[in-house]
């Protein structure tokens, strides 16, 4: 699961609670910390010309600290994971790696410059970005800008500020203040969050709907959660009210409703919970590995595994060394020390010869054909188990629902395959698809158009062909770009110094002009178009302004000014995410 934080880097001065007092834990260039007293973190923070001395120094720790003896501004926070700095790792919490300057300083970092335990003032000594959102209509939404926002739906955003999560609506209202230490993306309507160190859930307005008092939480699965209390995890319903009288040591990864796996003490095997009548069942192999594949679950020992269902029943009879469930009626498995393919009445559907066997689900995923692999060869077998192409040298990939190609790893040649032909239809150096109907081929470095027939559509003699509207490419001769349709013919002539399509536009530029085709061709003199949007919007730059970048729509009137160091499209929120460099003064 991927998480939706936007992390910061934070660099602080941080000493002993006084000059002489506190245990110092770690000195790295320009920071430090001390020792923790329960759940408070104890922070002395310099004023700026305290930072400047230190950020500038080149002397010796011992020179650096006789700077610093005098600085006396304590900031007392409970949010240690804000500002901590891991000693084992080197970096700040989060963060990733930190980078220094040729003289030791940190090349990203800022400064809180703290009166009367309260942060006044922000002072950037980095690459950070001031983040604000525009609408369609180019209005600018928040006031201020952020260090970070992200779409939480369609009408409400997360934002970050000084380390800390809020919501506001697209008005720009405040929902949640920018005080909390953790806000997620929604799952099944529902998103996690942490405030003081207490765990709860949000809907999808922003809302806190779930009160933050859990230790701990885990996002929502058909329709429950884990959370933790104390050393111990329950599960809760989407109405907050426990499903589980009894709290568990243990929750596993993946569950449903009526299988949650669990542990009720830490040498204790693994049992199930069926959340729906609060029942226990016990799991009689030992569990070693669980995932969810397509509403079943493989149990596994060391050696061996076992298909289940949601209900903790028996889906096929054995145990396997390997089992993996394509769909509810064929399934990968490992007899020995080879792979077949068997339906769920056990049924052979390909032989226990081969060392490998996957399976294609791009263009069918009801009944995908299945790869198989015998040493060093490869074959095709379609889904009830008949040889489409016999096991030969070279790989084998999906063009199409009904096109496969064998390709060779030394790249001299690739032979196209059509269902319920034994014969290839076409032979090339490299075939690639474009349309489902329609592949780009590569003969002696140059590339031409061939169907599903293996019918030459364009000869081979472009540098570069891709994908352009239905049924056309956007091909390369040299340094110049141009549009040919499956018949051949040119749409657009091949001189034009860039050229790509997205969103059912083109978009052309020649010289200083550029042009964008949807429907009818639209100059714009003197204004560099970098990408398309979502073919109403472009996205321009401003070369003279230290390449600035902005909003125009197809009338070329302005959406955003072209004052940004970078600018995104949110699809679904239908707005436009802008990124400034701050100076050394934040807002």
């Amino acid at each position: 699961m991927k998480k939706y934080i936007f992390l910061l880097f934070i660099t602080v001065f941080v000493f002993q609670g006084c000059a002489t007092t506190g245990k110092l834990l770690r000195y790295d260039g320009v920071y430090k910390r001390v020792e923790s007293k329960g759940s408070i973190d104890y922070y002395q923070i310099v004023d700026e010309s305290h930072f400047k001395a230190i950020y500038n120094h080149q002397g010796t720790e011992e020179q650096a600290l006789e700077k610093l003896k005098n600085a006396k501004k304590i900031l007392y926070t409970n949010r240690p994971e804000g500002l901590r700095f891991s000693s084992r790792s080197g970096s700040l919490v989060g963060s990733g790696e930190i980078k220094r300057n040729p003289d030791g300083s940190l090349l990203n970092s800022f400064f809180l410059v703290v009166k009367n335990g309260k942060i006044t003032k922000r002072i950037d000594y980095r690459d950070t970005m001031a983040t604000n959102i525009y609408t369609i209509k180019g209005k600018k939404i928040f006031q201020k800008n952020y260090d970070g926002i992200i779409p939480l739906n369609n009408n409400v955003f997360i934002t970050e500020y000084l380390g800390l999560y809020g919501i506001r609506n697209f008005e720009g209202k405040e929902i949640i203040k920018e005080s909390c230490d953790f806000i997620g993306k929604l799952n099944e309507g529902y998103g996690r969050i942490s405030l003081n160190g207490k765990w709860g859930y949000i809907n999808k307005d922003g809302k806190i709907i779930i009160k933050t008092s859990y230790d701990y939480a885990n996002d929502f699965k058909d329709g429950v959660a884990p959370v933790k209390v104390g050393n111990r995890w329950f599960l809760i319903n989407q109405k907050g009210k426990k499903v589980s009288k009894n709290g568990f040591y243990k929750v596993g990864k993946y569950f449903s409703k009526k299988f949650v796996p669990v542990k009720t003490g830490e040498r204790q095997p693994w049992s199930y919970l069926n959340t729906e009548n609060n029942s226990i069942h016990k799991i009689k192999t030992p569990l070693y590995t669980m995932y969810e594949k397509i509403g079943m679950i493989v149990l596994s020992d060391y050696k061996n595994k076992i298909l289940v269902d949601l209900d903790g029943k028996l889906v096929l009879p054995y145990f396997f060394p390997y089992v993996w469930p394509v769909n509810n009626d064929r399934f990968i498995v490992k007899a020995g020390k080879k792979y077949g393919v068997v339906d769920k009445k056990m049924k052979k559907i390909i032989p226990f010869i081969y060392s490998k066997i996957s399976y294609l689900t791009e263009y069918d995923s009801k009944k995908p054909f299945f790869t198989v692999k015998q040493f060093n060869d490869e074959g095709l077998f379609d889904y009830n188990g008949k040889i489409v192409l016999p096991t030969g040298s070279g790989s084998i990939s999906q063009l199409s629902k009904k096109i496969f190609k064998r390709w060779y790893f030394d790249g001299t040649k690739t032979k196209l395959y059509k269902v319920g032909l034994e014969k290839p239809i076409f032979r090339a150096g490299s075939i690639e698809r474009v349309f489902p109907d329609y592949f780009t081929f590569k003969n002696q470095e140059k590339w031409g158009v061939v169907d599903t027939s293996g019918k030459i559509i364009i000869e081979a003699k472009y540098d570069k062909i891709e994908r352009g509207a239905e049924k056309q490419f956007i091909v390369k001769d040299g340094e110049k770009y141009g549009v040919l349709d499956v018949n051949n013919k040119v749409v657009f002539d091949i001189n034009y110094g860039f050229l790509n399509f997205k969103k059912d536009c083109y978009h052309l530029s020649k010289g200083n002009t550029s042009y964008l085709y949807k429907n009818k061709l639209k100059e714009f003199k003197d204004l560099g178009v970098v990408e398309i949007f979502d073919g109403n919007y472009m996205k321009i730059v401003k070369k003279a302004d230290g390449w600035k970048f902005g909003v125009i729509d197809v009338n070329s009137n302005i959406i955003v000014p072209a004052s940004y160091d970078d600018i995104t499209f949110d699809k679904k929120s239908k707005t436009f995410i802008t990124r400034k460099k701050r100076v050394k003064t934040a807002n």
